[in-house]
């Protein structure tokens, strides 16, 4: 983005005369790719929106859960409802359709305090959009509008921000993090995957 930009519009581009969301289809075009390298290699990664392999909700970590000790500054993510009781990490790719489930689920809910890292791996443009939340003049406003197709309002200078999500997805590559959105409780234990709000609710509560 040029260093004097102030607005920025993030959303899908259609095709009016054949009603056809053509961002989508380009969408779903790079996951078949991405889909048959990975069987060649032995494995299918999760389509675009889906979840991550494990069960996408549970009560509670399982004793084994992957224990993530995030170290990263705060001044890399989005942080929602400061001060609130429970505490909760999430990594979010701002393409992924469980991701803005749970960010939608979690808009009127005020006793848990959210740091929101966004990481990019889903889409060609999740890099950008991570950009852009990081770098809005208010990012709780800016990754509304993102998921929402809606304009961003920046600070100017984006540098800071792309250094911050590329520190963002090193972080994530470094932790074994590769399905979003990946939720980390305040002692590390993690669930990977969408969790209905009550048993979010458990699941942080059960920290200790």
């Amino acid at each position: 983005w040029p260093r004097d930009a102030k607005f920025a519009f993030v959303g899908a581009v259609l095709d009016l005369e054949n009603k056809v969301d053509v961002t989508d289809v380009r969408l779903r075009e790079l996951a078949a790719v991405g889909q048959a390298e990975a069987r060649i290699r032995g494995a299918a990664p999760a389509a675009p929106g889906a979840p991550a392999a494990q069960p996408a909700s549970a009560p509670a970590a399982p004793a084994d859960s992957p224990i993530i000790r995030v170290t990263l500054p705060k001044a890399n993510a989005v942080v929602h409802n400061p001060g609130a009781p429970l505490k909760m990490t999430i990594f979010t790719d701002l393409n992924c359709g469980f991701c803005k489930r749970l960010h939608d689920d979690l808009k009127n809910v005020r006793d848990i305090e959210v740091t929101e890292y966004p990481i990019a791996f889903m889409g060609p443009d999740s890099p950008e959009k991570a950009k852009l939340a990081l770098c809005a003049k208010d990012r709780v406003a800016g990754i509304d509008a993102i998921y929402s197709g809606g304009e961003v309002v920046t600070s100017g200078d984006c540098a800071a921000a792309e250094a911050a999500v590329a520190a963002n997805v090193e972080f994530a590559r470094q932790n074994g993090i590769n399905g979003t959105p990946m939720i980390v409780r305040a002692d590390g234990r993690t669930n990977s995957g969408w969790m209905p709000v009550n048993e979010l609710r458990a699941f942080l509560g059960g920290a200790s």
